[in-house]
Formats: structure tokens, sequence, C-alpha cells
């Protein structure tokens, strides 16, 4: 059956909560910044009292609502670009949707699922940024529009087959991805307990290793951008990431590709694979990852980079131990920033070398298993994504599947 959207979903758009209203604690309140596709960060989310909530029931999130964002930037930033489409997990089940955003739910003969998967396709995602209108940073969706999408509606048993085909490749990536939780935080309790708890030495810090200054120790580089203004700077082969990157658990794809003539007339510079880049201004300041790919980055990314002294395995959790020493130096008026001198003046004590050995033979496995899990999910979801528009045209044949 032909149809559009607006035929089989509900539209709730967010309601404008108010500053004034904002606490520490209380019923969540979930804005665009929050939302990544089908997971939030909880780093900045904003409250109101359990009381005053109840007045606002018709802007509740339920699990596996679909939140379409209808303000932000054009797609360059992953995390507040207009039309970013999220799958509200279970964790967030109940909380409220404030503005510049629209929840739908499915109706008339169409699943959840399905709709869901529906605003996940490229094919939506290339309409939906194509309606979109205003300037460079702030562009804005009409709901109309997001009504007037029109696809093929298979009959439901059609509709529940190939959602379980795509559920089986998201169920393996949501595992995945549990499993490096479960792996990062025995790898940053292991760090905690040898290099701020000195539990292996008996509760103190051993009299032979060495204060110094990250600085003094590894290279700390700053990025760049090569100007927007020269095409000829990018579309090359060389990754370079933005500081939105930097939201990422790992990083494992660029943003963009500069060319070399862009790296050599920038101040941007290679940052090697298992370097730890920190988001040093705006709403990504204090932002760690890690590089699993060799990158550029621009001026909104301090990279750390590993080397023979100071491996990865201890910066990367040292950098997140500490990230809040880190930004107690923050300046700025609107634009809160730290700025490379002070990642390089952040204290460290440097181990023994034989200490060292002995800590990353205890964590590096748990650190390839996470990156190898990594690069399984880009090719679990690479697969998902070729899949479903196969499968939603009709192109792959589910009417004999069963289920």
């Amino acid at each position: 059956m032909y149809t559009v959207i607006g035929n089989v979903a509900t539209f709730q758009k967010g309601f404008a909560f108010k500053s004034k209203d904002y606490q520490k604690f209380g019923h969540r309140i979930i804005r665009v910044s929050n939302l990544n596709k089908d997971a939030y960060d909880e780093s900045d989310c904003i409250f109101i009292d359990e009381e005053k909530a109840k007045a606002y029931a018709q802007y509740t999130l339920n699990t596996n609502d679909a939140v379409i964002s209808t303000v932000g930037s054009w797609p360059t930033n992953p995390e507040s670009v207009v039309g970013k489409v999220t799958i509200i997990p279970q964790s967030i089940n109940g909380s409220l949707l404030n503005q510049n955003a629209v929840r739908l739910r499915a109706i008339n003969g169409c699943t959840q699922e399905y709709l869901n998967y529906l605003l996940l396709s490229d094919e939506f995602k290339s309409y939906i940024i194509g309606t979109a209108q205003g300037s460079a940073s702030q562009a804005s969706i009409k709901l109309e529009d997001i009504r007037k999408f029109a696809f093929d509606l298979p009959i439901e048993d059609t509709q529940n087959k190939i959602t379980h085909i795509l559920s089986i490749l998201d169920s393996m990536i949501l595992n995945n991805k549990k499993i490096n939780d479960n792996l990062e935080q025995q790898a940053q309790t292991i760090f905690r307990a040898w290099f701020m708890e000195y539990v292996p030495f008996g509760g103190a810090l051993p009299a032979d290793w060495i204060r110094s200054t990250l600085g003094a120790i590894c290279s700390c580089e700053l990025g760049g951008t090569p100007s927007r203004a020269k095409p000829e700077y990018w579309n090359g082969n060389i990754p370079w990431i933005n500081s939105g990157e930097v939201n990422r658990f790992r990083i494992i794809k660029p943003s963009e590709m500069i060319t070399e003539l862009g790296l050599s007339k920038s101040a941007t510079k290679i940052l090697p694979v298992k370097t730890t880049v920190i988001a040093i201004t705006g709403a990504t300041l204090g932002q760690v990852s890690l590089l699993e790919i060799a990158s550029c980055a621009n001026q909104s990314v301090v990279g750390v980079v590993p080397n023979a002294q100071l491996p990865y395995e201890f910066i990367y959790p040292f950098i997140k131990a500490n990230i809040q020493e880190l930004i107690s130096h923050q300046t700025g008026g609107a634009q809160q920033h730290i700025n490379k001198q002070n990642v390089e003046n952040l204290p460290v004590v440097l181990p023994s070398e034989e200490v060292l050995k002995e800590y990353v033979g205890l964590v590096g496995g748990l650190y390839a298993m996470i990156a190898n899990n990594c690069f399984e999910n880009e090719k679990l979801s690479a697969i998902r994504d070729s899949l479903l528009p196969r499968l939603m045209s009709g192109e792959i044949d589910v009417s004999n599947i069963v289920i």
C-alpha cells in the first residue's frame, strides 16, 4: 500500500521547558543534544520537579518511540544535526521531550519497529535533509514535510519479517556495545587500582616513580581546519575529525577527508592510531575518546600521542580519570574552553618501566577486544544499512521466512 508517514504515525512536538524550572535532580528532560540514534548522553541532562512534570504528560517518551530533531545544524556535527533520528532506549523511558524535536508513534497498520527502520533509512534521511531550510548553523524542518514522505507499506506480516531480520543484526551490535562497556569498566578499574590507589604496591606511591607533566613525556598536538574556501583542500584521502566525533566511544571513521594540500596548508596534523583525543571547547568540552584510525583533527581537539615511555593503555584512562581536573581550568565567556597548555601541564607520575610493562600485559587484551568489537559493529551496521533499502523495496523476498 503506497502511503505517507502522516497517515501511519501520530506527531507530538516537544515542549519549550523554561530554564528557571531546571534542577539537578527530578524528572528527566531530553534535549536533542542528548540523543544519538539509539543512545543518550547523560552527562548534560536537565531535570524538572516531579510534581511539575505531571502537567506535561503528553510530552512523555516511551521505549521505542522515534524522535526527529527539527532544528539544528546542517549534517556536519552528528550530535546537533537537523533531521537526526533517535529511537528511544529503555534507559530513558518516561522522560519528557524538549523543544526542537518531534515524537512519532505508529498507527493504522504500521508497526513501530517498521516505522523506526523506515525513519533510519538513507532514503528518508536524504529526503528530510533535502527539505531543511535556514542557515548553516541553524536549519529547520517542517512537520508537514515529514508527514509528506511517501513509501510503500507492506502488510503487517511482511513488516514483522523485515524488522526481525534487521533486529537480529541490531541485537548483535547492542551485545557488542554491552561487552565493550564491561571491558571499559574493567580497564578503568584496573588503572585506578594501580595508579591512583596503588593497590599492588601496598597502597603507597612507589619511591622510584617520577613526578612530571604530561607534556614533558608525550607530544600534545592541537588540530586545525583547512580553509573551507579552498575546495582543493577537501575530499582527499586523509581522514579528519571534528570535535563532535570525540563524543563517540571510539573513533573508527572520519568526519570528512582532506587532501595532502589541505594538510600542508593548515595547522592540522596526522595523529597516529591510539592517540587519546580531548575536545577542548564548546558543547563537547571535556569529552575524551581514542583514535582507532590515524586521523587529523580540528582546532577544538587536542591529541595526546603515545610513545615508548607512556603507552596509550596508560594515557587514555589517565585522561578519563583526570578530565575534571583539566576542565577546571576552562576560561571564556559564552564559549568555555581549555587549551593545549592545560593538557601539557597536567601533572602525572611516571611509573617504572617494569610496572608499565606488567600493567600493559594485564589491560592490553581488554583494549584490543574493545577495538575489535567496534570494527565488528561497523561491519554489522554496514550490512544492516545495505539490507534495509533492499528489504523495504521488496528486492529481497521475505515471504518464505518463518518467524
